[in-house]
């Protein structure tokens, strides 16, 4: 038995994109909070504070990455950390679902 096969890959891309649009949708979502800085007694809505804290969940890993590298990163490499943390939590998510599937 190969440890990762076709299957696994294609769910992973799949769940992996899945992810970072999801992740993307809720960072725009979130960016409605920004008129804090215009507008000091300024309260976000509702959607910008779920987009706001599920982009901080979905981005965990790729902005532990890049703040442990201090400022001033590459905007290439910014995408590629973050679109390698959204493929690897397909690879979990993928793993998961096919560990729960599989016959005992």
């Amino acid at each position: 038995m190969r440890i990762i096969n076709l299957t696994f890959l294609k769910r992973t891309l799949l769940w992996g994109g899945l992810h970072f649009v999801v992740t993307l949708g809720a960072l725009l979502a979130s960016l409605e909070s920004l008129g804090h800085f215009d507008d000091p007694n300024w309260e976000p809505s509702l959607i910008s504070k779920i987009g706001e804290t599920a982009s901080n969940v979905l981005l965990f890993l790729a902005a532990n990455i890049m703040s442990s590298w201090g400022g001033g990163i590459p905007d290439l490499l910014e995408w590629a950390v973050t679109i390698a943390s959204s493929l690897l939590w397909g690879a979990g998510i993928t793993g998961l679902l096919l560990w729960r599937k599989k016959p005992t």
